[in-house]
């Protein structure tokens, strides 16, 4: 259902709030797979700094909660956002990219 409802969300507040509403009720062994969403719909909507820091946050509490997570998730978090500031503008290059390459209508 959440997949169903990711696919027809034509905002990312609205992808949001479909993965905190899911997540509000979710079985504990689905939730990390649920951050892992909210984490890339965070990162790739991220219009600041502070949003790439709070996109980092979720992920880290999704490796938290995975058994099967080790340093190497950490690892490999800190060093995608080891400069903020150079994730944001990777990020933005990334939707530009998508962007002028859509199909046009």
């Amino acid at each position: 259902a959440l997949q169903e409802t990711l696919y027809n969300a034509t905002t990312p507040a609205e992808a949001l709030a479909a993965v905190d509403a899911a997540l509000a009720t979710a079985e504990p062994e689905n939730k990390t797979g649920m951050l892992q969403v909210k984490f890339q719909i965070l990162f790739m909507s991220a219009e600041t700094v502070e949003d790439i820091k709070a996109a980092a946050e979720v992920m880290r509490e999704g490796i938290k909660l995975d058994p099967q997570a080790g340093p190497e998730a950490t690892k490999r978090l800190n060093a995608l956002l080891a400069d903020p500031e150079a994730a944001l503008k990777r990020v933005k290059t990334l939707r530009t990219q998508r962007a002028n390459s859509a199909p046009k209508k």
